[in-house]
């Protein structure tokens, strides 16, 4: 399944999933949080967030606790659903996000035209937070579907 994410082909992970999770002999197989962070991934790909937060409910039934790698899988999705307020809050629930957590919820925040959160954000940053690479935070620029040269430029002021 994880071959059919990185091959770019999201749509037949779910199918193969999906089959696998209704058949009686294969369904125990997808009861662990790789499947479903795999899963979860590939719906976000396709920006299917009401399929992302079904498995995210099937996970949580079969008592598999979710991890990072789902957070921030579910914060793609919702992004690119523009549920950014959702996303927001999935952020809030995590303990200890990565560079690439904070990448999202920055891109969140200037999405949402908030560029003194994203300045903070970036601030913390060079400030010795370094949760983030230097790749994360270009990254969540470049992702930014509003991107607005002149505001873009406000907060890399800092730096």
């Amino acid at each position: 399944m994880n071959g059919l994410v990185k091959s770019d082909k999201p749509a037949a992970c779910l199918m193969l999933f999906e089959v696998a999770d209704v058949n009686e002999h294969t369904s125990s197989l997808t009861e662990n949080v790789q499947f479903y962070n795999t899963a979860i991934t590939a719906a976000a790909m396709l920006g299917d967030d009401e399929r992302t937060l079904g498995f995210i409910a099937q996970m949580t039934q079969a008592g598999i606790k979710p991890n990072l790698k789902m957070f921030t899988a579910l914060m793609s999705a919702l992004i690119v659903s523009g549920k950014n307020k959702l996303a927001v809050e999935i952020f809030n629930k995590m303990d200890e996000p990565n560079g690439f957590a904070i990448a999202l919820a920055i891109r969140v925040h200037y999405s949402a035209a908030n560029f003194a959160s994203t300045a903070t954000w970036l601030t913390e940053q060079h400030d010795g937070y370094k949760d983030m690479s230097g790749r994360d935070i270009m990254t969540s620029y470049k992702n930014s579907h509003h991107c607005n040269k002149k505001k873009l430029m406000l907060p890399i002021m800092y730096w």
